[in-house]
């Protein structure tokens, strides 16, 4: 996307992309991988590790970024917080319903994914304690300027 994003700017044209970059979503793939194990599922563990390294870290985006030719490349991160009362209330929000479930949960069948989102919404609710589900985001800026010879 960042080699794009610079291949159609103008020369001196500055391009901006935010992105959730390494350890984000920790807390879901914890519960994730104990729905899995939960449900039998073991041999569908390591798609949590795929999950988990998938997401670039901050030093990987800059440099895809100088690889596609910008320079005076700057990057800022915020860690942000979604609260959810219940796994219910999580499993329902559409950031989650209609977004990201969809990718974290490609690799199982519809049957297994409807027992595997019953176990994530039964940890979540044990595990809270009364207190919300915080699911965070480590998203990151990177901006960066396409310079005259490129």
């Amino acid at each position: 996307m960042i080699s794009e994003m610079a291949r159609v700017v103008s020369a001196n044209g500055t391009i901006a992309i935010v992105l959730p970059t390494f350890s984000s979503f920790g807390e879901f793939f914890s519960v994730y991988w104990e729905a899995l194990h939960n449900c039998g599922l073991i041999d569908l563990e390591s798609e949590v590790e795929n999950l988990i390294t998938e997401l670039p870290t901050i030093s990987e985006i800059e440099q895809a970024a100088e690889e596609a030719g910008l320079e005076d490349i700057a990057s800022w991160c915020q860690i942000e917080e979604f609260d959810y009362e219940s796994g219910e209330a999580f499993l329902n929000a559409p950031l989650i319903s209609d977004f990201l479930m969809a990718g974290w949960l490609e690799s199982l069948s519809d049957e297994d994914e409807e027992r595997v989102s019953r176990e994530i919404a039964r940890i979540i609710n044990e595990e809270r304690h009364e207190g919300e589900f915080a699911l965070t985001v480590k998203a990151t800026l990177v901006v960066g300027r396409k310079g005259h010879s490129h």
